[in-house]
C-alpha cells in the first residue's frame, strides 16, 4: 500500500515538507510563469470585490503591461516564423 502523502516523483512529503505555495509573484517553484498564466491570475484577483483601491490600481497597471508584453512576444514569434519560412523558400529555389 502506498503512503497517502506520496509525491509525484516518489518522495514522501511529511507534515512540514509540504509543496511550496506560490507567493503571488511572477516566479513559482523556480520557473517563470507564462504571460497568459500571469494575466489570468491578475484577472482572477481583480474579480474580488474587497480589494483595496491602491492594490487594484497597481494590479490593473501590471495587467496592462503584461498584455503589452504578450502582444510584443506574439508579434516577434510571428515575424520569426515568417522569416524562417521565407528563408527556406529562398533556399529551395
Amino acid at each position: 500500500m502506498k503512503h497517502k502523502n506520496m509525491a509525484k516523483k516518489g518522495r514522501l512529503l511529511g507534515p512540514r515538507q509540504n509543496k511550496p505555495q506560490p507567493s503571488g509573484g511572477v516566479q513559482q517553484s523556480g520557473k517563470l510563469r507564462s504571460f497568459k498564466n500571469q494575466i489570468r491570475g491578475i484577472e482572477r484577483l481583480l474579480r474580488k470585490e474587497d480589494l483595496e483601491p491602491r492594490v487594484r490600481a497597481a494590479k490593473e497597471q501590471q495587467l496592462q503591461q503584461l498584455k503589452e508584453k504578450q502582444e510584443a512576444q506574439q508579434r516577434s514569434e510571428r515575424e520569426k516564423r515568417l522569416a524562417t519560412k521565407s528563408a527556406s523558400l529562398r533556399e529551395s529555389k
